[in-house]
């Protein structure tokens, strides 16, 4: 009878065991269901970093303060405003300095040609006499060696009077004098300094000028297409870095260089615009959080794979130089249960 009740009690021991093993098990279960209903994880698609933002101003490629001739301003051709062409007339001027010197120089060449025809007077008459003689007849000799002398006092006379007319052409290139235009572009006339008139000649090809940090820096190079944005009209442009400096600008501060550089503009903006400039990139970018030990978890058909990727943080990405593809898909929050080749649930 003891035994009877000894393997009663080992039994109902046992049945409950076994039915709090299986309590718990089907508890266990609907743990795990449940933590994989609520364990799902964000997609993130691979995609290129926004454009650089940058500002910046419409520029004339030249302007300059043009150097009137010598003299007195006589005749402007132009008015405040005007589009002038190369070569083309701009202003005369009439120097009275040089114009007295013309005076002097056209008194020194009437004066050489006097000289000149005085000298060939003295060849003349010495050649009629030599001619009268014999070699044989008494004087010839004297007056052979006359004619000689008359013939290199002619001689000297006419480049005398050759030198001085040089000189008055020379002079009389500089009484009157021309300012033509050394380039097309638009008239900038004023009277206010020397109560004459004074032109800026600001050329019609114009260049976008802007400024880059150091920081910045390795992120746009000479032959690069940037995007520009009239900032008051909105007009839109294309255009192409011709010029990167590698010298700071004088506005540059610690810590904080920044670095001119220009693009050619062939369209219709206004010198002086203010501008917006947006510099395209190629450098893909991931959440921060998405990678784990430089790797990343891609997603194809809710299936993860692990996957090396190269680069470096910033300013809360991870910036990929090696690895992924823009377009591909990522798990941007994965975590220490995630396993290769995992089936996943997602929140897109």
């Amino acid at each position: 009878m003891k035994k009877k009740n000894i393997l009663i009690g080992s039994s109902v021991i046992l049945c409950l065991l076994i039915l709090l093993g299986a309590v718990y098990i089907a508890k266990k279960h609907q743990q795990s269901a449940t933590n994989s209903e609520t364990q799902k994880y964000s997609i993130y698609r691979v995609t290129k970093a926004s454009d650089l933002t940058l500002s910046g101003s419409v520029q004339a490629q030249k302007s300059q303060l043009l150097t009137n001739p010598q003299g007195k301003v006589q005749t402007v051709f132009v008015k405040n405003g005007d589009s002038v062409t190369e070569g083309q007339q701009l202003l005369t001027t009439h120097d009275t300095d040089e114009q007295e010197t013309v005076t002097s120089l056209q008194s020194q060449v009437d004066k050489a040609k006097r000289t000149v025809s005085e000298a060939q007077q003295e060849v003349n008459s010495s050649k009629i006499q030599l001619q009268k003689l014999t070699s044989d007849d008494e004087g010839y000799s004297d007056l052979q060696k006359q004619q000689t002398e008359a013939q290199n006092d002619l001689t000297d006379a006419q480049a005398d009077q050759t030198e001085a007319q040089n000189k008055l052409q020379q002079a009389n290139t500089k009484v009157d004098n021309t300012l033509t235009a050394p380039y097309s572009g638009i008239v900038q006339l004023d009277y206010s300094k020397t109560g004459e008139a004074e032109i800026t000649l600001v050329s019609n090809d114009l260049n976008i000028s802007g400024e880059v940090s150091e920081y910045d820096y390795n992120k746009i190079k000479v032959g690069q297409s940037i995007n520009v944005t009239a900032a008051a009209t909105g007009q839109k442009a294309n255009v192409t870095i011709s010029y990167l400096s590698k010298v700071p600008a004088t506005d540059s501060k610690a810590n904080n260089a920044k670095y001119q550089f220009e693009a050619s503009l062939d369209a219709d903006f206004l010198d002086g615009q203010t501008v917006k400039i947006a510099v395209p990139t190629s450098q893909l970018r991931l959440p921060e959080g998405s990678v784990k030990n430089g790797q990343v978890y891609l997603v194809k058909k809710n299936h993860v794979t692990k996957q090396k990727v190269n680069g470096h943080v910033q300013n809360g990405y991870f910036l990929v130089d090696s690895g992924v593809e823009a377009g591909q898909k990522i798990v941007a929050n994965p975590n220490s249960a995630l396993k290769q080749g995992e089936r996943i649930d997602t929140d897109d």
